[in-house]
């Protein structure tokens, strides 16, 4: 007789667990699963092939707690609340990394990123023993394709996060779970559950519904199980109190604050509604003060109540446009990114094979996948990483359906039926491989590449310097060159041997929080850096950020790259100021030089001036002069740089919007850079009389470049077959309203003293002098040649030159 598809596998002398048709579980010597984890490890290797830079500030973050394990130091600026499981799991690395004093930790990242790889292949093998133990041998082996080529696995499985290690520990808890039900197997059990929270406090729903379940079946027949598990559990959580007391200084301090603003909220709110239904006053004061405990945290250490605090203020004005954006549907309006239709396919085969069987097992699974799904799509923030911890469940559902379709083997053997219907189950399983790759390789896992470009811009500088750098008296080698990032997870474990990676003592983007001494903690590490690595809104968020870095930097390199980066912007490489007075800066406002010894110094051509001009009273008067405009090319993507000088004030309350375009060979198709003067920093009301203004600004030879998508407009039409592009310089002085519209101009006049009225020679050909006026309203203020960029150039083949692409 055939062995039931579900029967409770049995254990042979000497032979270990079986399937259900008394087969050994797929193992090490199991030829199918190597091929299944050679699949996974290819397909995990291109991942982090294509992969550039860091996916994710968590994954950072743990390296960057075992960092400081290893090194004994305390981590700066970390207000996260973290189990510290899988840190720990990082930890060995960073302690061999220490004792071998590793300067490079680039190969640090990589051993951390090979661990994860480990962890990911284990997860595999472990899914096919879990579902080969309920459905057989092929089911199992379906199980372990499903999570090789699952997207969410292949995009996590080579950056270090908790998930993945979180899902294994669950994985091994669930197969104890399935064991006999002792008191011993119900230690181990909990103990590989406790494991899997310590690893992501987020398993703790995870975990509470296995506990749950595994009480309701053994509440007649196997408590002692029950009371193992539970043990096991309660053992490791305890593991993490005491963490707890010497990290935070306050016992079970991060478990109860976790608990207390993830479930106590939900709790609270469930709690009101059944108090407002019941119209009891007392059940609505008990929600009440259950929800100040969650929010408010009044039983925490008061340190680490301001650690929480602050960061969970700062986690919901993050996430509060996330929260608008992914509503309650929103995992299943996006299913394929995190399951592919053909894994779908396969897994709801299996939950509704689950009605058809009386096999705890499969239910377990069901329950656990559908309430945690479920539960996170309550949660403000949504990703499909989430899901990781109950993975192998999700598997095991999908090899349960691949079973129920495929049918069984004696079937597959004797008749065409059969046959056919293994091949639509093969079919199924190759489409859900397919889509997984793809939608992973359709995955931008390079948005954040940017940093890891300008950290190396550094390291190869500082490797090309050190050398030559004079060894201090008393020292044995000339002092590392320190640098720093807004962003320091983004070049975390990125530095080289010449560099010093230096953490800011608390992040930028929440200037406005900070106390008077943490702000100017904050200034006095930057000032002390050799490099300085950021992006611009970092910097115009917060003026008193922006004066400083542009005081003491220069402008080095930027890179960006529009579709790559999604939005993000420029990333700017900044460098100490090293004396010379035309290095490339945001700007420079100089309030004490007169103008003439100004040109003459700087050798200013007067011939180049361009004034823009305001009918007083006293008859006509000049307010603005563009004394000069330099263009050059800037290091790191190819892009360009351009400086203009001005001179100018008297503007009273006015505050003039500078408008500037670069355009080819049609005034449609430009670099538009409209700006407030010094990125907004100085505006003209706040202008003396005399004063002088250099700033500088990134050029890319694109409409609307800083656009998150869509296609590319370059500018240059046919010239883009070429090396350059002859291009044009305009300006405009417009004051505007409440709308951003223009309402007032100042009027551009001939810089020899001779009037102009840009309104009677709008339009008009072109001046002798050549300064025309554009029929914008725009003045040209001269000509240039822009380099083509090499991702705008177009092959000189005859082709027609596309306006978009």
């Amino acid at each position: 007789m055939p062995q039931s598809p579900l029967a409770v596998p049995v254990a042979a002398p000497g032979r270990g667990v079986l399937d259900p048709d008394g087969r050994p579980l797929p193992g090490l010597r199991d030829p199918a699963l190597w091929v299944v984890l050679a699949l996974a490890a290819t397909f995990l290797s291109i991942a982090w092939y294509h992969e550039r830079g860091p996916q994710i500030a968590d994954s950072i973050e743990y390296m960057e707690r075992a960092n400081a394990l290893a090194r004994g130091e305390e981590l700066i600026d970390s207000k996260a609340i973290r189990a510290f499981g899988f840190s720990g799991l990082l930890l060995p690395i960073f302690t061999i990394a220490r004792w071998f004093d590793v300067r490079d930790f680039t190969h640090v990242m990589q051993a951390c990123q090979v661990l994860q790889i480990g962890f990911a292949l284990a997860l595999v093998a472990l899914a096919a023993r879990l579902a080969a133990r309920v459905a057989g041998r092929e089911a199992g082996l379906a199980a372990a394709v499903l999570v090789a080529l699952n997207p969410t696995f292949l995009r996590w499985g080579v950056e270090p996060v908790s998930g993945v290690a979180a899902g294994l520990f669950v994985a091994l808890g669930v197969a104890k779970v399935f064991d006999r039900r002792t008191l011993g197997s119900g230690l181990v059990a909990g103990a590989w559950l406790g494991l899997g929270i310590l690893m992501a406090y987020q398993n703790f729903s995870v975990v509470g519904v296995i506990v749950v379940f595994v009480a309701l079946r053994d509440v007649r027949t196997a408590r002692m199980h029950t009371v193992g598990v539970a043990l096991g559990v309660l053992a490791l959580l305890f593991v993490q109190c005491v963490l707890d007391r010497f990290y935070y200084g306050s016992f079970a301090v991060s478990v109860t604050s976790y608990l207390y603003q993830n479930f106590g909220v939900l709790l609270a709110s469930a709690i009101f509604k059944l108090g407002s239904f019941l119209h009891s006053e007392r059940i609505v004061e008990a929600s009440r003060w259950l929800y100040n405990q969650a929010v408010e945290l009044e039983k925490l250490d008061p340190e680490f109540q301001a650690h929480a605090a602050e960061y969970q203020s700062q986690v919901k004005q993050a996430t509060a446009e996330i929260k608008q954006s992914r509503g309650l549907a929103w995992y299943f309006q996006n299913i394929s990114a995190g399951l592919p239709w053909a894994a779908l396919v396969l897994v709801a085969f299996g939950m509704l094979r689950a009605f058809a069987l009386r096999s705890w097992k499969v239910w377990l699974a069901v329950v656990v996948v559908v309430s945690n799904a479920s539960a996170y799509g309550l949660k403000g923030s949504k990703d499909f990483r989430l899901w990781l911890p109950f993975l192998a469940l999700i598997a095991l559902l999908g090899g349960i359906g691949w079973s129920a379709i495929a049918g069984a083997i004696e079937a597959r053997r004797n008749s065409l039926l059969g046959f056919a219907r293994a091949l639509v189950a093969l079919a199924i399983l190759a489409a859900a491989g397919v889509y997984g790759v793809r939608e992973n390789w359709n995955t931008n896992t390079r948005k954040f590449g940017g940093y890891w470009d300008a950290i190396d811009f550094v390291n190869r500088r500082t490797a090309e310097e050190y050398p030559l750098k004079p060894i201090p008296p008393g020292a044995e080698s000339a002092p590392r060159d320190r640098v720093s990032c807004a962003y320091h997870w983004a070049v975390f474990l990125r530095s080289a041997e010449a560099v010093d990676l230096i953490k800011l003592p608390h992040h930028l983007d929440f200037w406005n929080a900070y106390s008077p001494e943490e702000r100017a903690a904050d200034l006095e590490a930057i000032s002390g850096l050799d490099w300085f690595i950021t992006h611009l809104p970092v910097l115009q968020l917060f003026p008193e950020v922006m004066e400083a870095v542009n005081r003491e930097f220069t402008v080095e390199a930027v890179f960006f790259d529009r579709l790559r980066y999604e939005g993000l912007g420029p990333i700017y490489v900044l460098r100490k100021r090293r004396g010379d007075p035309l290095a490339r800066r945001f700007y420079e406002v100089i309030t004490d030089r007169p103008v003439d010894e100004f040109t003459r110094e700087h050798r200013l051509d007067p011939e180049r001036a361009v004034r823009w001009c305001e009918d007083t009273a006293e008859g006509r008067v000049t307010r603005l002069t563009l004394l000069d405009w330099k263009y050059e090319p800037v290091a790191g993507d190819g892009f360009g740089w351009i400086t203009y000088t001005w001179y100018g004030g008297g503007f009273g309350a006015r505050d003039y919007w500078f408008v500037d375009h670069l355009t080819s060979d049609r005034l449609d198709s430009s670099w538009d850079n409209d700006h407030y003067p010094a990125y907004g920093m100085h505006a003209t009301s706040k202008w003396g009389d005399g004063w002088i203004l250099r700033e500088g600004y990134l050029v890319i030879p694109e409409s609307d470049p800083f656009r998150a998508g869509g296609t590319t407009r370059w500018f240059g039409g046919e010239h883009r077959r070429g090396d350059l592009i002859p291009a044009t310089l305009w300006m405009d002085i417009a004051g505007l309203d409440e709308q951003h519209e223009p309402v007032e101009r100042l009027e551009s006049c001939d810089p020899r003293g001779e009037y102009w009225s840009s309104r009677a020679l709008r339009g008009r050909p072109p001046l002798p002098r050549g300064e025309s006026i554009a029929e914008q309203g725009w003045t040209r203020v001269g000509r240039l040649w822009v380099p083509v960029h090499s991702d705008a150039r177009h092959p000189d083949d005859g082709t027609p030159v596309p306006a978009e692409e």
